[in-house]
């Protein structure tokens, strides 16, 4: 099965493949940074939840296939050493956050992906609620699944590894390593 991961404006377009589903990974994550990242690209009302978490569905790299508007891919780090955050330039759309070929994975946000009302039916329901300690708001999450959702992104990065599927990261060259596009440091 195959969702699309899209743009609100339609100019960036990927495929995300959903097989095998278990090397997938569905989050919600409310460190700092997820809430931060919304925020810089005016994107929270879309992106966070009443407590501030962002739900993720991480998947191997090689899983992502950018179809069109590749130009319009753009990264920023929110610290100078922060993790590279990918989204649409043309209409400050978040797409997910990326570390690299060493971990070659990719934490797509939820409102990218489409249809939504079927993330839940195709990776099951949230499994991991990370960093809870920094959520916001009234009834705050306490976090769950720690355990799990750790060896599960571990073993998302060896399949990926192993399969040769980190080689096919559609954000970084196999050739250097490097983003595809230089990240902007919003510090």
């Amino acid at each position: 099965m195959t969702l699309a991961i899209s743009c609100e404006c339609g100019k960036f377009k990927a495929d995300l493949d959903t097989e095998p589903l278990r090397y997938t990974n569905h989050l919600r994550c409310y460190c700092k940074d997820c809430q931060r990242f919304p925020h810089y690209l005016g994107k929270s009302d879309q992106v966070l939840d009443d407590n501030g978490g962002t739900e993720i569905v991480q998947v191997m790299a090689g899983n992502v296939r950018i179809v069109e508007g590749k130009e319009h891919l753009a990264c920023v780090r929110l610290t100078e050493k922060g993790l590279p955050r990918w989204y649409a330039s043309c209409c400050n759309t978040p797409i997910g956050n990326a570390p690299g070929l060493s971990m070659p994975f990719i934490g797509v946000i939820h409102s990218c992906l489409t249809p939504s009302n079927e993330i839940e039916s195709t990776f099951g329901p949230v499994r991991l609620e990370s960093f809870a300690g920094s959520a916001i708001g009234e009834n705050r999450p306490t976090g769950r699944g720690l355990i799990g959702g750790i060896l599960k992104m571990i073993q998302i990065i060896l399949v990926s590894k192993v399969s040769g599927h980190g080689k096919r990261h559609p954000f970084f060259s196999a050739e250097t390593g490097r983003p595809i596009v230089k990240p902007e440091i919003a510090g």
